[in-house]
């Protein structure tokens, strides 16, 4: 929890700094004196009017000060939604450093006869699965997003990785919630419950990592890119997202880690010459520790689902300004 108060009051920070630092760059560029023209054919005729009015609009926007920049965000619609979407997103993917808890405390190991309660190593390489999926987002899917999607495409791809991802969290949540409407016992969990190995739990974990890493990494950036349209509100408005993003960790990261110290506690009061042996005693112990989970996983997908419908939005609304809509229509 310090750790995120402090990114988050560190990311404010520099969100208020960078105005200032632009001021002395943009300052010592105007002290330089200017540079001769040369005239050629293309100065002569004259640049096109659509280069005109495009560098009218740049000029407009280097003359806007961080307060002006400030209100048309709060006026934004799109800001709303892309700062809900990417503060989800960062609960998210934050999620990683708890996946080696989880799963030594609320999977059995079907190895040896009934195993025991999950080690170390597998935990650990369960947890790379969630790694391994956000790398195949940032890398295939981030070139087949830009490559062979429209707008529409792109929000739905956003859409369906959401999708994915609220899945596979609701699946995680399945196997520990001890009751209905999920089951940690279900007939479909069989496997899932007593096997860490199991490609329900794998595909969870990829799921997880997929379906956070391209929403956050791609069309989020593209959209403070869009909103920002000034390099110097880009730096500050990306640092206002972060914020928000550290902010909403902190009530999860708590959430979380109190869940896995109750895990933790659970596993303790029962006897580890029993549990680590496997059979009924593990399986009890495990399922009184996959218990204390259901409060963080039940946030975690509504993480997941708010960041599809949040992002969504955020790029329906950025396509709908009115300075878009223009740009379009000229280009047209």
């Amino acid at each position: 929890r310090i750790v995120f108060e402090v990114g988050a009051k560190l990311a404010l920070a520099t969100a208020l700094a960078l105005p200032l630092l632009w001021r002395v760059v943009a300052g010592g560029v105007a002290a330089q004196p200017p540079r001769s023209p040369r005239r050629g054919a293309a100065e002569r005729s004259g640049p096109p009017s659509s280069v005109k009015s495009r560098e009218v609009v740049e000029a407009s926007f280097e003359e806007e000060p961080l307060g002006a920049a400030l209100l048309r965000f709060a006026r934004t619609p799109a800001f709303w939604a892309l700062l809900a979407a990417r503060s989800a997103l960062m609960v998210v993917s934050a999620f990683i450093a708890f996946v080696p808890l989880l799963v030594s405390s609320a999977f059995v190991s079907s190895a040896r006869g009934g195993g025991g309660v999950v080690g170390a190593e597998v935990s650990s390489r369960a947890a790379s699965l969630m790694g391994f999926g956000g790398m195949l987002a940032t890398s295939a899917g981030a070139a087949c997003y830009g490559r062979y999607l429209d707008e529409a495409g792109k929000r739905r791809a956003v859409l369906a990785c959401s999708t994915a991802s609220t899945a596979a969290a609701l699946a995680l949540l399945a196997h520990c919630a001890p009751g209905p409407p999920f089951s940690a016992h279900a007939p479909w969990a069989t496997g899932f419950t007593l096997g860490p190995n199991s490609a329900a739990l794998a595909l969870s974990l990829l799921g997880l990592g997929f379906g956070s890493a391209l929403p956050f990494y791609v069309p989020a950036n593209v959209l403070t890119l869009q909103l920002a349209q000034d390099a110097r509100h880009t730096a500050s408005l990306s640092n206002l997202l972060d914020a928000a993003g550290f902010a909403a960790l902190v009530p999860f990261e708590v959430l979380a880690g109190t869940n896995g110290a109750a895990a933790v506690a659970a596993l303790e009061r029962q006897n580890p010459a029993l549990w680590k042996l496997g059979g009924p005693a593990a399986t009890r112990a495990a399922q009184e520790a996959a218990g204390c989970w259901t409060q963080a996983l039940a946030a975690l997908a509504a993480a997941c689902a708010l960041s599809g419908v949040a992002m969504t939005a955020a790029m329906r609304l950025a396509t709908q300004r009115p300075e878009v809509t223009q740009s379009r229509q000229r280009a047209a």
